[in-house]
């Protein structure tokens, strides 16, 4: 039982991987590996995108839930007041903090004699405050936040609404 050596006739029978074929095979798994990659930036960015989307949102309801607390009026004898958050019009407030501008629109309602719902009482429009009137009255107040980043996916934007009573 010695060594058996290989004939140049045996050798031809024999298959291994040739460079052409490795390197398409590197090819596939190149086009394989890019598309993977791809789909990371993606998710990367949509991930981004729903972040800023959270931030929007709860700065909404955050500055919705501080216009409701305040009260009605701040000075009676002024209900125009431009300081006074709650004045009717429109505010602005920039967030450069978080590339975000806020903006919230104060209309002040009557209530109508006889309105059952809250809609009732919208349909007559919105009214010019005047000093010490003690009528019955809503404030609808509109946030709307909108995103400064132009990177992202999606809505940039989000309005909340909410109502405030005397």
């Amino acid at each position: 039982m010695g060594m058996e050596v290989l004939s140049p006739r045996r050798w031809s029978r024999q298959r291994g991987v040739s460079l052409v074929e490795t390197l398409v095979a590197l090819l596939i798994l190149s086009f394989v590996a890019l598309s993977i990659l791809a789909m990371f930036s993606h998710g990367v960015e949509l991930n981004a995108s729903g972040a800023d989307y959270t931030t929007l949102t709860n700065l909404a309801k955050d500055k919705l839930e501080e216009l409701v607390g305040l009260p009605f009026v701040r000075d009676p004898a002024n209900p125009t007041d431009a300081n006074d958050p709650l004045s009717v019009g429109t505010h602005t407030q920039a967030r450069d903090d978080l590339g975000m501008s806020l903006t919230w629109v104060i209309q002040e309602y009557a209530i109508q004699q006889g309105a059952e719902t809250w809609q009732a009482a919208f349909a007559a429009g919105p009214i010019t405050p005047q000093p010490n009137d003690q009528r019955n009255a809503l404030k609808l107040i509109t946030v709307t936040v909108a995103s400064q980043k132009n990177n992202l996916l999606g809505r940039r934007n989000v309005t909340v609404q909410g109502i405030r009573t005397r």
